[in-house]
């Protein structure tokens, strides 16, 4: 699967921020930076597939965490629309400077994140538009399968001898349109199910004593 290399650094992220879940709150954000650091420096001495983890790509995750931090805090949303456009024009400049690189944390990971910052802080402009909505609700999906698609769809385009604009609108159709099966048939029935279950677990029995009250 040719996004799989990057589900195998997510996965690992997944691990390091529930051990953070076992710190005071307050330690949270620098308990998952050290994890971070360790899973860059500590892990690979472990010889074998654990130097895949030697990349400093896992520092791109602290750039979400740090946003995330600022986010919950009111911090981004204060951000104006001026300098928002100036931050992602820039980044996109940065980005475009560099040219294809290899996943640098600083020449593409960076841009990247202040691209995001600059997005969510303007949220208030497009949150309520339904089709932007929907584009987030298919967003794993879509990073799912859109290389797969697109490695097929080229492979019929030099079959078929199909033009560069028909090949994309066929992607961008097929990629829409397996994203929108997929949350809809896998994705939100999983999330109902687990939401479900969840709540059917914490129900009190009837007869059982509320918090705090005791029997004697």
């Amino acid at each position: 699967m040719t996004v799989g290399w990057t589900l195998n650094y997510e996965m690992v992220f997944y691990a390091v921020f529930l051990a953070s879940l076992f710190s005071p709150e307050k330690f949270r954000v620098p308990t998952i930076t050290l994890g971070i650091f360790l899973l860059y420096k500590a892990l690979p001495h472990l010889g074998g597939g654990f130097a895949f983890y030697h990349n400093p790509i896992v520092f791109e995750f602290t750039f979400g965490i740090i946003i995330a931090y600022a986010y919950q805090r009111n911090l981004v949303q204060r951000i104006p629309l001026a300098p928002a456009l100036i931050m992602a024009v820039a980044a996109l400049g940065v980005i475009i400077h560099y040219g294809q690189t290899a996943h640098s944390p600083w020449k593409s990971g960076l841009p990247c994140a202040a691209i995001l910052l600059a997005a969510l802080s303007q949220e208030r402009f497009f949150s309520r538009i339904e089709l932007i909505n929907k584009l987030g609700d298919w967003s794993y999906s879509t990073y799912l399968c859109h290389v797969l698609v697109m490695s097929y769809m080229i492979k019929i385009q030099q079959t078929l001898n199909l033009s560069h604009l028909t090949t994309l609108a066929m992607i961008l159709g097929l990629i829409t349109a397996i994203s929108t099966l997929s949350f809809n048939l896998i994705e939100k029935p999983i999330s109902r199910w687990v939401k479900t279950h969840d709540k059917s677990t914490n129900v009190v029995p009837s007869g059982a004593p509320n918090q705090g009250q005791t029997t004697e």
